[in-house]
């Protein structure tokens, strides 16, 4: 069953700028670690659309090519179309990181078994989708 969020409280809006706010000041110190810990607070507090846009700069700093592609393409799925630079970099960046990541398809004879791929849990057998993986070797 599924459980219906309770609306955000003024507390937690002032809670998740808070996280936002000090986010933003460890980005521009080069702590991209420490930013992204007070980006997915925030997005946890409040899940606004917005936050992804914060995750995905972050996580391309950190070179989580795979999460920042999903970050900017959620954050664009999510928010209006309106023109603003912010979503002009969201598309850009989502053009770049498509060149940069592959896409496998797994198929298995078996029904329900769990899919890891270097050590994470990816979902059960039959994937839906394709799962996006950077370059390179990967256990599966």
């Amino acid at each position: 069953s599924t459980r219906a969020r309770a609306q955000p409280t003024e507390t937690d809006r002032a809670s998740a700028l808070e996280q936002l706010r000090l986010g933003a000041e460890l980005f521009e110190q080069g702590e991209y670690r420490a930013a992204l810990v007070r980006f997915e607070e925030a997005y946890r507090t409040v899940p606004s659309p917005k936050i992804k846009f914060n995750l995905g700069q972050t996580l391309r700093r950190l070179g989580r090519d795979v999460e920042a592609l999903d970050a900017f393409e959620s954050y664009l799925a999510d928010t209006p179309v309106e023109r603003s630079q912010r979503r002009q970099e969201a598309e850009s960046a989502v053009v770049e990181l498509q060149r940069q990541v592959g896409a496998v398809r797994l198929e298995s004879a078996v029904a329900g078994a769990d899919v890891l791929i270097d050590g994470r849990h990816v979902g059960r057998t039959p994937l839906a989708a394709s799962v996006r993986l950077t370059p390179g070797f990967h256990q599966i």
